[in-house]
């Protein structure tokens, strides 16, 4: 009769956790039973011989003992598992692990799988003991080095680290094959995890006393079941010393309850160090309050006394702003009044150069573009000031970007003759929202800086794209190189490019700049690249109709030549 793991349990004559085979045995002479077995482990073989009544007493021990170890186990799990939940402690999950394994393990091999899945057990008990007892090694080691991280070497955490590699490859081992070989490694491996954890449980004591005394209490039981059973295995110890049941189910549920009162002891202690912390940061929170108070009088005080010098500091600030407001709008007036004398007099001039054709058109038109760009200097000098006010902004309007560029890169030109400004005309159309004037003082300092800090010879190029929904504009000209921090910092105010020349300059024209294209809603850089200094500007473009624009712009354009 064929009987084991691997045999349907359904085919057996007695449904039943353990292995039965009915006898009928004869009373008058002695007979002789012969069992061929065959394990892919070392196992302890044990058989009895009970008549009807002694096996149903053996059946309901059996089940009152595996059914208390599984009770226990479940308890514990539970326990653990709400202790990890609420202080997200790692111990306690490895240790949950553990015990859920231990069950798994116990559930297959008592023989409660075959009473409650009797059709699917010879199909999953490998998987769910040998597996389990992976499971069991992978969770403990981790457990063991989690517990005696504190007291254990470097090569004692490796050890442990290396044993859950054990215990992964033996889950594994069923599926693929090789159980055999790496079962006794694994063994082995469990045995001298349980001698390292009794020599580092002694070492725990010293640490922690109250919860020392529980572990090593757990692991000397431990290490009693496992060495009994292997005394059994290479036969030092005779089967039916002690007692017959398997030591190591035996000592497990004793081993489970001292960690489980050792878990809850560090706990327990935990909470008093917790508590005991709480208490002296308390303490310090009031010293450190009667501080703080009495700081904040002394503060109190000086906040008083400071108080009014800084009411005069005010006082003093808006005067002179008013001042500067006042300054600033006087020089506008006197330096109107010579610009109109002088441009009235280049009117008078241009009349009668117009009767005597003496050839001075030219020259009168730069004189007449000077005069202009004189108002925009002084304008700008106005500008810097009202930037910084608050308040909404007047004068926007539509603009046509290429006629406005064409028209300031042409004014550049005539003011500039000797230098070379070249403006690549845009094909596309470009109109954008802004406040003329000031996009034509940004514009005509960007230019007005390239022209300062490039080679006499060399030109200005001025390039207009469109990007998406925005206009670039690009500024390129030959200079000295620099890095891009000091691309970004010369916006900053009252900060001058390193120039090897005599450039003028108050290091304001690029802050002034950047403050008149961020109130249009773009950003404005500067970088070194293929041996050019490129300043790049980016505007919101309208939106608008392709043939409004191009009827627009054909009318800016209309007349205007470079």
């Amino acid at each position: 009769m064929l009987l084991g793991n691997h045999i349907p349990a359904l085919q057996r004559p007695v449904l039943h956790p353990d292995f039965v085979v009915p006898l009928v045995l004869p009373t008058s002479e002695p007979l002789i039973i012969y069992a061929r077995v065959f394990s892919k482990s070392s196992i302890s073989l044990a058989g009895r011989i009970h008549t009807t009544e002694e096996l149903r007493d053996f059946t309901n021990q059996h089940i009152i003992l595996n059914s208390l170890f599984l009770g226990i186990g479940l308890t514990l799990l539970v326990i653990n598992m709400v202790f990890y939940v609420l202080i997200r402690d790692t111990l306690f999950l490895y240790y949950s692990l553990y015990l859920l394994a231990g069950i798994i393990f116990d559930f297959a091999t008592e023989g409660f799988l075959t009473i409650l899945f009797p059709s699917i057990t010879h199909l999953v008990s490998d998987y769910l003991i040998y597996g389990g007892i992976g499971a069991n090694i992978l969770a403990y080691s981790e457990f063991s080095r989690k517990l005696l991280f504190s007291v254990a070497g470097s090569w004692s955490l490796r050890y442990m680290r290396l044993l859950s590699l054990v215990g992964l490859l033996t889950m594994v081992a069923v599926p693929l094959g090789f159980f055999s070989v790496i079962a006794p490694l694994a063994f082995i491996g469990i045995l001298s995890l349980v001698v390292l954890q009794m020599v580092l449980s002694v070492r725990l004591i010293r640490h922690l006393p109250g919860i020392g005394i529980f572990i090593v209490a757990a692991f000397a039981v431990s290490m009693l079941g496992y060495f009994h059973m292997l005394f059994r295995l290479m036969g030092i110890i005779p089967l039916g010393f002690l007692w017959d049941m398997n030591t190591v189910q035996f000592t497990t549920p004793i081993q489970m309850i001292l960690i489980s009162i050792g878990l809850s002891e560090r706990i327990r202690r935990s909470e008093q160090v917790l508590a005991e912390s709480s208490r002296r940061e308390l303490d310090a929170a009031k010293v450190t309050e009667l501080r703080a108070i009495a700081l904040a009088n002394t503060m109190t005080l000086e906040l008083r006394n400071s108080k009014s010098l800084l009411e005069i500091a005010l006082a003093s600030e808006q005067q002179a702003h008013q001042q500067q407001h006042r300054f600033l709008s006087m020089l506008s007036h006197e330096y109107r009044t010579p610009l109109a004398v002088i441009s009235g007099n280049l009117d008078i001039i241009d009349r009668q150069e117009q009767k005597n054709q003496n050839g001075y058109a030219e020259e009168l038109t730069a004189m007449h573009l000077a005069v202009g760009r004189l108002v925009e200097v002084m304008d700008d000098s106005l500008e810097r000031s009202r930037l910084s006010e608050p308040g909404p902004k007047n004068g926007m309007e539509r603009i046509a970007l290429a006629s406005f560029l064409f028209s300031s890169v042409k004014l550049m030109q005539v003011m500039w003759p000797l230098r070379t400004f070249n403006y690549a005309e845009a094909t596309d159309v470009q109109m954008i929202v802004g406040e003329p004037q000031k996009l034509k003082t940004a514009l005509i300092n960007l230019l007005d800086n390239a022209r300062k800090y490039s080679l006499p010879d060399s030109p200005v190029e001025v390039e207009s794209r469109i990007d998406g929904g925005e206009v670039v504009i690009t500024i390129k000209n030959q200079g000295d190189p620099f890095t891009p921090e000091e691309g970004e910092a010369f916006f900053e105010k009252y900060t001058r490019v390193r120039i090897n020349n005599n450039a003028n300059g108050a290091g304001v024209g690029l802050w002034l700049v950047r403050q008149i294209i961020e109130q249009h809603h773009g950003p404005v850089t500067q970088e070194f690249t293929e041996s050019r200094i490129c300043a790049t500007v980016r505007l919101p473009l309208v939106a608008e109709t392709v043939e409004d624009l191009n009827i627009q712009t054909s009318q800016n354009y209309q007349n205007t030549s470079l």
